[in-house]
C-alpha cells in the first residue's frame, strides 16, 4: 500500500509536540481472505504447482483484493492459507484409489506423444485464459513445430469440478485447413490414449475430453 506522509502542526510556536501515535495495521478483511482461499483451493486442485511455487500465485490473489503482495502480513497469510489447503488436499488424496489420477495421466501421456512424434507443441495448465495462452504458445514455438495444443488453468479447474477438459489447438500458420488437421491429430492421439473426445471437426471449436475424472495428485518435492 502507498506510504502516506503525516504532518503535525504546532498550535503556536511555544507548543510542545506530542510523541506520534503508533497505530496498529488494519486487519486483513475477512471477505478478502475468503475470496483468496476460494481461488487458492481451485489452483491447488489442479496440482499445477509445488508448494513452494504456490506463494507467488496466492499473493497475487491478494493483489486482486487490493493488497500489496509484498506486504509481510500478506505473505504470512498466504503461507498460512497454503499450509492449510495443502494439508487438506494431502489428506483427501490419501483416501483416493491408486488409479484416481488415471484421466490426468492419460492426457499427460497423449500430450507427450504429440510433442515427441507429431510435431505439435503441447502445454498443460498453460496461462489462465485462451487469449493469453494462444499468444504465448506462438512465442514458444520451435523450429519444426507444425501446431500446438494446450489447456489453461481455468480449463483445469473446470475439469476438476467435473466439466470435462477443453483442449485448445491450432496450426502455427493460422490457416483453417491446417488447424483442422492439427485438431484431427490431437483427437486421434487422445482417443488412442483411451479418452473419450467430443469434436465436430471445425477448426473454430475446442476439443472436449468428456466424461473425465480429473484428479491430479499434488507435486510433492522430494
Amino acid at each position: 500500500m502507498p506510504n502516506c506522509a503525516r504532518f503535525f502542526f504546532l498550535k503556536n510556536q511555544h507548543a510542545t509536540s506530542s510523541p506520534p501515535t503508533t497505530t496498529e495495521p488494519t486487519p486483513i478483511d475477512e471477505d478478502a481472505i475468503d475470496n483468496v482461499k476460494a481461488g487458492a483451493a481451485g489452483i491447488i486442485s489442479t496440482a499445477a504447482y509445488t508448494k513452494a511455487e504456490l506463494l507467488d500465485q496466492i499473493t497475487y490473489l491478494f493483489h486482486h483484493e487490493r493488497y500489496d503482495s509484498n506486504d509481510p502480513r500478506i505473505i504470512a497469510e498466504s503461507r498460512r492459507i497454503i499450509d492449510e489447503l495443502w494439508q487438506a488436499r494431502l489428506e483427501q488424496q490419501a483416501t483416493w484409489p491408486a488409479d484416481a489420477d488415471a484421466g490426468f495421466q492419460r492426457v499427460k501421456r497423449a500430450f507427450e506423444i504429440l510433442a515427441a512424434s507429431k510435431g505439435i507443441l503441447t502445454r498443460m495448465n498453460f496461462c489462465y485464459t485462451a487469449q493469453s495462452g494462444d499468444a504465448q504458445i506462438h512465442r514458444e514455438a520451435r523450429v519444426g513445430d507444425s501446431g500446438w495444443a494446450y489447456f489453461h488453468m481455468q480449463d483445469a479447474e473446470r475439469a476438476v469440478d467435473g466439466g470435462g477438459l477443453c483442449v485448445r489447438y491450432g496450426a502455427l500458420s493460422d490457416v483453417d485447413a491446417e488447424t483442422a488437421e492439427v485438431g484431427k491429430t490431437v483427437v486421434q492421439v487422445l482417443r488412442d490414449a483411451g479418452l473419450r473426445v467430443v469434436w465436430n471437426g471445425r477448426p473454430q471449436m475446442v476439443i472436449r475430453v468428456t466424461p473425465l475424472s480429473w484428479r491430479p495428485r499434488l507435486l510433492v518435492e522430494e
